[in-house]
């Protein structure tokens, strides 16, 4: 019996006052990296979930995580990879 391909799927949503964000792993990548800012959680701490989804033999297994982002005063992440 050959081995299934397991799929890995990783998506990231960030808590704001206004609901859920869904942020694109680019975007995600960037704030880590510093080229992007979101002024408008200038010097603010926000939740942030990463969730995992494989598809593992016909089962689907979820992980979630919980990160806090702490923007500094000109929206940059202060979180650094």
């Amino acid at each position: 019996m050959l081995a299934q391909k397991q799929q890995l799927l990783v998506r990231y949503y960030l808590w704001a006052a206004d609901g859920p964000w869904r942020l694109p792993s680019r975007l995600h990548y960037d704030l880590i990296d510093r080229k992007v800012a979101l002024p408008q959680f200038a010097d603010t701490k926000q939740k942030v979930l990463k969730v995992g989804a494989a598809n593992w033999c016909g089962y689907v297994c979820l992980r979630g995580q919980g990160i806090i982002f702490a923007f500094e005063e000109k929206g940059l992440s202060a979180n650094t990879g």
